[in-house]
């Protein structure tokens, strides 16, 4: 069970990090693993985020913060506007 929570910890610093490449980056000060993988939390400047399943087959996660939203797949991240969009970009790439 540990290892698990550690690769998961790992997968959100791992994805975090390269999406606040410019500027301050607020470090996660809590956050907390649902049984499907999705992932909530709060970051050190008050700011809270989430990573959602959307689809399960692609495996299609939207990562949301600050108002803002992207999703990410095994093809890498996906900017669309909504989940329907973000299917059919990783389907054709």
């Amino acid at each position: 069970m540990k290892k698990i929570i550690f690769l998961k910890t790992l997968l959100v610093i791992f994805i975090l990090f390269p999406l606040f490449t410019s500027g301050y980056q607020p470090a996660p000060v809590d956050f907390e693993f649902n049984s499907e993988g999705e992932v909530f939390g709060t970051l050190e400047d008050g700011s809270e985020f989430s990573q959602t399943n959307i689809y399960s087959s692609p495996r299609i996660q939207k990562f949301t913060w600050r108002g803002g939203s992207w999703y990410v797949s095994d093809k890498g991240i996906i900017e669309a506007s909504s989940d329907f969009e973000a299917l059919l970009i990783h389907i054709n790439s």
